[in-house]
């Protein structure tokens, strides 16, 4: 179970907020045979695959089958973005079009192959997985809500927190997953503040649900 505090948002009463944590509530809104597919998308190092996982285990325990589909698996390595000048914010640092060709196998009942991305070496495993069709596909990433894929989801969720706080994660994930000394993770991280304004944090709009992120990684419905 992944640590959560539950506030008002527009989606329920004060009332009913006092007697629900956020992981029952989500669980609850998802739980719905109508919803086939659910996107987690915000900043990087928010807590979206975490996320994404503890509520795939939850629907499981509630006799649902549910995959989590991270789009890191199409993220072009770090050697051919920095070649083509791009950002990993940007929507072309993602091979989108494989991702929603996956999505639609996995969507009529074919597994798919996927390739991990490994972020100390900044590029794909070469050792493929395979994830099998479910009741429930959790698509996570800074594109879920990409317009090429928002097309598939029934249910989408948004984690942001403030700038000061986003930057200094940023910056210690920088130093831990691609070994930057602390004066290069300063520099990365204003471009990627940057980034995640001008490529991501426009998704906010389009989600249904709003996951304020704070500094003891809880969850705030917002």
């Amino acid at each position: 179970m992944f640590s959560d505090v539950i506030s008002m948002t527009r989606h329920f009463t004060p009332q009913a907020s006092r007697h629900m944590n956020v992981s029952d509530w989500l669980t609850q809104q998802i739980i719905a045979p109508r919803i086939r597919v659910v996107a987690i998308t915000g900043a990087a190092d928010l807590g979206k695959s975490y996320l994404a996982s503890n509520l795939a285990a939850e629907l499981d325990r509630m006799g649902q089958s549910a995959v989590c589909l991270g789009l890191d698996a199409y993220l072009i390595s770090r050697n051919e973005r920095a070649a083509r000048g791009i950002s990993g914010y940007a929507p072309e640092s993602h091979d989108l079009r494989s991702a929603k060709a996956d999505i639609e196998r996995l969507l009529a009942g074919q597994p798919i192959e996927y390739f991990e991305y490994q972020h100390e070496e900044g590029r794909r495993s070469e050792q493929s997985s395979t994830l099998p069709p479910a009741d429930k596909i959790i698509i996570e990433g800074l594109h879920a809500m990409h317009s090429s894929l928002a097309t598939f989801v029934d249910f989408s969720i948004f984690l942001f927190t403030s700038d000061e706080l986003l930057r200094r994660i940023r910056k210690e994930a920088d130093m831990i997953k691609r070994r930057l000394s602390p004066e290069e993770a300063e520099r990365q991280a204003t471009s990627e503040m940057d980034n995640y304004h001008q490529y991501v944090h426009l998704y906010k709009a389009a989600c249904d649900v709003c996951l304020y992120v704070d500094e003891q990684h809880q969850y705030h419905l917002a």
